[in-house]
């Protein structure tokens, strides 16, 4: 009896930190998908990763200062320290697409197609966000998941939210081919 109670002492403070891991991390990421031919790391080559997002973070606020919010949220939190810009990227096939608020049928390749997303119109406590890293038309990355719904443009719930997607579409191995690098073929 005396040997089981230190691993129930350590177990508390154990649960404990894996709870607080999940506080930081306000969005939950329902779906994600990878191309198998996908490098994490391949659009660094260009320097930047051409942002475009779609539909509405903060109802009220202008596009250019929701815009820059969640570029400031999403800069250097892949795994490959990747930056993002609003701007073009000069020959780069690479982009990120965001969608806010999405409708529910969505899919993250299908903003690599560069269509228009048209959002429902806000509402509920938190909001359908769709992530995809796209090469031209293909998307080699994608998530899809709920975040809170921000209440102004310095809510930490946007920085914290967007790293999660982030790091779920830049990862530090393409989850596809979790062997390679390990020696195996």
């Amino acid at each position: 009896m005396t040997q089981r109670r230190p691993i129930r002492l350590l177990a508390i403070p154990l649960l404990g930190a894996l709870l607080s891991g999940c506080a930081a991390n306000p969005s939950f990421i329902g779906t994600t998908s990878y191309l198998p031919s996908y490098t994490p790391g391949e659009p660094m080559a260009y320097g930047a990763v051409r942002l475009v997002i779609g539909g509405t973070l903060l109802p009220g606020v202008p596009d250019e200062t929701a815009d820059a919010a969640v570029l400031a949220a999403m800069q250097d939190q892949g795994m490959h320290e990747t930056h993002f810009t609003l701007g073009p990227v000069p020959r780069s096939p690479y982009a990120v697409v965001v969608a806010f608020d999405a409708p529910r049928t969505l899919e993250s390749s299908y903003l690599c197609l560069g269509a228009p997303v048209a959002p429902p119109p806000g509402h509920g406590h938190s909001l359908r966000v769709v992530m995809a890293l796209c090469r031209g038309n293909e998307r080699l990355a994608g998530a899809d998941g709920h975040m809170p719904r921000p209440t102004g443009v310095d809510d930490p719930v946007i920085h914290a939210a967007l790293a999660g997607f982030v790091r779920a579409i830049v990862p530090m191995m393409n989850p596809e081919r979790p062997l390679e690098g390990a020696g195996m073929p």
